[in-house]
């Protein structure tokens, strides 16, 4: 048996990639690569050998691509294998971005062909230069040690999987098996342009690379599946540590696991939202800095429409719009409101304030904020408005306490500070920080009741 066709059944036993009662959408593009792949399924043992159908797009980019769509179609009718062909049309190109436009105009077709075919797998002819070649670029953009580097053998796609069994061939391999076997190919020029950082790697960095380490891409491209089965373990580690960790930052810190592992696991476990954006291995960093700062409350920014936020000993993480300042707060302030006796006041839509002599009978409901307050009549009407962080609270003694002083004893959440309501007389002398604390008065004063309902249709009777 060619050792190259030993190599493909070895990736299957190993990797568990299809079995014989599978139909496989094999991609061609009429490459080495893609034309080995199909020929190394053809010439598989009937017994281990699956249903195949052929997916090739004719992108429209270059002239070839007619002639290898021509020859592709002889070469599957030769061999009875059905083919399906979608072209790219050139009205469709965008005038950027077309590597990328290209890629998602194949995989919706290749998802289609396996709709169309019920179809469990999608086998593309990735092989190990390019695991190689991945690796590095992954290393170059700053990607992590704890995310995967390399190309992954088996995947989720549409309602199946997509396979790569070539992944442990190399490149050279390759070449000499289609050689072997008299394989007409069609090489894409574009992949010898320098245009692109894959072929920049490919044609300039790895052979300096190479050259150091004959096997570089071969130990390299080892390495990175390595590391996939490393980080899967380190994954389920730090998932079932997040079960004790909860929310808790000092439970986090303390763990020995590392922060940042944590972190990350934890963000792709509780972003439920299919949210899919790579979160920046700097933005990573900043993130475990401020958890080991001092500060007690913040939100840093991870990029991607996230942010890591802190609230003494909680932290989660919160997606923000376009603008994470201007969408801090989405109620509308309060303006200073006069609060007259024995009267319902309307402050906003949602907020109404009643002020009552005690001396009243007052039912009071569960969602009522209410205190007794002693007050001169001169300091009538009361006021009610947001609460600034340098107004000051009367205690025993003489002495006082700022509003930032008590939110900040309370534990309040930054976001809802500017919300926060006060009650003042007339002259401004802050008497109830509301739902918080209230302010000594003096009890020679008439004795007043305030109720607060933050939601209309409240009755006082």
């Amino acid at each position: 048996m060619d050792r190259v066709l030993q190599q493909f059944l070895t990736a299957n036993q190993t990797h568990h990639l299809w079995q014989s009662d599978d139909t496989v959408v094999v991609a061609v593009s009429t490459g080495v690569d893609s034309m080995t792949l199909l020929h190394l399924f053809l010439n598989l043992p009937n017994q281990q050998r699956p249903s195949l159908v052929v997916a090739h797009v004719n992108h429209q980019l270059r002239k070839q691509s007619d002639v290898e769509e021509a020859f592709l179609r002889d070469y599957c009718k030769q061999l009875n294998v059905p083919l399906v062909v979608a072209h790219w049309l050139s009205k469709d190109h965008p005038d950027t971005g077309i590597e990328a436009a290209a890629r998602r105009f194949r995989y919706d077709f290749f998802e289609q062909v396996m709709t169309e075919y019920h179809a469990t797998l999608l086998a593309t002819a990735h092989q190990e230069d390019e695991t190689a070649e991945t690796g590095l670029m992954r290393l170059i953009e700053g990607r992590s040690m704890t995310e995967p580097l390399g190309i992954a053998w088996k995947r989720s796609f549409g309602k199946g999987d997509l396979i790569r069994p070539l992944l442990g061939i190399s490149k050279t391999s390759i070449r000499d098996y289609a050689r072997r076997q008299n394989l007409q190919t069609f090489e894409d020029e574009t992949n010898t342009q320098l245009t692109t950082k894959r072929n920049r790697l490919r044609h300039q960095i790895l052979p300096l690379l190479t050259k150091e380490n004959p096997s570089f891409k071969h130990d390299f491209a080892n390495n990175l599946n390595d590391q996939v089965a490393v980080n899967t373990y380190l994954q389920q580690q730090a998932s079932l540590a997040l079960v004790d960790i909860g929310h808790s930052v000092d439970a986090l810190l303390r763990h020995p696991m590392p922060t940042l592992l944590l972190l990350r696991q934890a963000f792709s476990e509780r972003v439920t939202d299919g949210m899919t954006a790579s979160i920046e291995l700097t933005a990573w960093h900043n993130a475990v800095d401020a958890l080991m700062s001092a500060k007690s409350e913040f939100n840093v920014d991870l990029g991607a429409g996230w942010q890591l936020c802190r609230r003494y000993d909680e932290f989660t993480f919160k997606r923000y719009a376009n603008n994470p300042q201007k969408n801090a707060s989405q109620q509308q302030p309060v303006r200073e409101t006069m609060v007259t006796l024995n009267k319902w006041t309307a402050v906003t839509e949602t907020c109404q304030v009643g002020l009552f002599d005690a001396s009243q009978v007052v039912t009071m409901r569960p969602d009522f904020l209410s205190v007794h307050l002693h007050v001169d009549a001169s300091e009538l009407p009361l006021l009610i408005r947001q609460a600034k962080a340098t107004d000051q609270l009367a205690l025993k003694n003489g002495q006082h306490q700022s509003v930032r002083r008590v939110l900040i004893n309370q534990k309040v959440p930054l976001e809802d500070r500017p919300h926060q309501l006060i009650v003042t007389t007339v002259n401004n002398e802050p008497l109830w920080l509301v739902g918080r604390r209230v302010a000594v008065t003096k009890s020679d004063h008439q004795l007043v009741e305030i109720c607060v309902r933050l939601r209309q249709g409240v009755e006082h009777e």
